[in-house]
């Protein structure tokens, strides 16, 4: 089964947008409230530690807007649109979109992160409304900078496909990444999963990798 097409998934993209504060008590339910994952990256944060292993058939992909690194199958070809960036901070900056022929597999958004706010309390304060009686949260680490991260997982309805979002913050930016029709597409859920373990955030002032907001701080 392919994925959407980009006209399909424009209102879910407005509503990902603009999605979360009942993400704030999904969580508490989830039993977030008990502690905060260690918000420390235990993994490599050097260049050399960050260089990937770019399976047969894949691409290096590697970005100034936004400063992003991560591989991808050479089959498919990649859009990227970047926003006004004197938007406000909850619209995302830098959209990025995997397509095979005409179909969105994997979708990338970027955020700016002001503030350095840990990924749960910039879902806090950002997030409304994506949540429902069915959504299913975990915690989890992902990229090869092993940041903390939240994965929401939406079951399939009468209106709209599966969906699966991993969501994390760094010093500078919030990325989530987001697969289209998980459980009726192996191949994209399988894109997705190289995706978010592949994906490497950089320092925008040197291209080095980024780091966690605990980090950040002094």
């Amino acid at each position: 089964m392919s994925g959407f097409t980009v006209w399909q998934l424009r209102a879910w993209q407005l509503q990902v947008a603009t999605a979360g504060a009942l993400l704030c008590s999904a969580l508490v339910a989830a039993g977030c409230n008990q502690s905060k994952i260690d918000q420390r990256a235990g993994a490599a944060s050097s260049d050399e530690e960050l260089q990937l292993a770019v399976p047969p058939g894949y691409k290096l992909r590697q970005l100034d807007a936004p400063a992003v690194r991560f591989s991808m199958p050479e089959a498919l070809s990649l859009k990227v649109e970047s926003f006004d960036p004197t938007l406000p901070a909850q619209k995302f900056r830098h959209e990025l979109m995997l397509i095979d022929d005409q179909d969105i597999q994997v979708m990338i958004h970027v955020w700016d992160n002001p503030k350095h706010l840990e990924v749960q309390d910039w879902f806090e304060l950002n997030m409304s409304g994506f949540i429902t009686e069915h959504s299913s949260l975990r915690q989890t680490r992902v990229t090869p900078q092993r940041f903390p991260a939240v994965v929401l997982e939406e079951p399939a309805s009468e209106q709209a496909a599966s969906q699966e979002l991993t969501v994390f913050a760094t010093r500078d930016h919030v990325y989530s990444i987001t697969c289209i029709d998980p459980v009726s597409n192996p191949p994209a859920k399988k894109l997705f999963d190289h995706v978010v373990e592949s994906f490497a955030p950089l320092a925008k002032e040197d291209g080095a990798a980024d780091v966690s907001p605990a980090e950040a701080r002094p």
